[in-house]
């Protein structure tokens, strides 16, 4: 169970949203053009939430599959050998970012939950639809953490000699 929820929780989250979210637009399209029955905007809507929700999730699934994107020749020219170094301070970075966003986001959701604002079509409460920046901010966060114990266990590692070649 641990297993899963460190290495595949997030996946299957994507998946599923993502499948939701073309289930919906292609049975808007049949609606709308097959079967002339428009459904207002109640799909549109639902998908555009779960898209935003998609998006924060897939931001801690990228930290975890180490998909970002990353400006290596900055690294690779300036900091030769002291390259660990860079990554601590990136990864304190990004953390603090992610940090940032638990507590802001939280502060937004509360803010609001006070107001009572709805979606226009769904009458969804926008704090539940928003809740995805503080929860991505806290995902984005424990897997962050994860690399820097990552980092700390492994330590330094000998560096491949740098083939880049110089002007």
């Amino acid at each position: 169970m641990k297993k899963f929820l460190d290495e595949k929780l997030d996946e299957w989250i994507l998946m599923i949203g993502f499948v939701v979210i073309i289930l919906l637009v292609f049975s808007q399209v049949v609606f709308r053009y097959l079967i002339h029955i428009p459904i207002i905007g109640y799909f549109d809507e639902l998908s555009r939430f779960i898209f935003m929700w998609l998006a924060w999730i897939g931001v801690a699934y990228a930290i975890r599959t180490k998909s970002h994107i990353r400006i290596g020749i900055f690294t690779e020219m300036i900091f030769r050998g002291k390259k660990h170094y860079v990554k601590y301070v990136e990864l304190l970075i990004f953390l603090g970012f992610s940090i940032f966003l638990v507590v802001a986001g939280t502060q937004w959701v509360m803010e609001q939950q006070v107001s009572n604002f709805t979606s226009p079509m769904l009458n969804i409460p926008l704090w539940i639809v928003n809740l995805a920046i503080p929860i991505s901010g806290a995902l984005m966060s424990i897997r962050l953490i994860q690399e820097f114990i990552k980092l700390i266990k492994g330590g330094p590692k000998d560096e491949e000699p740098d083939t880049t070649p110089t002007i």
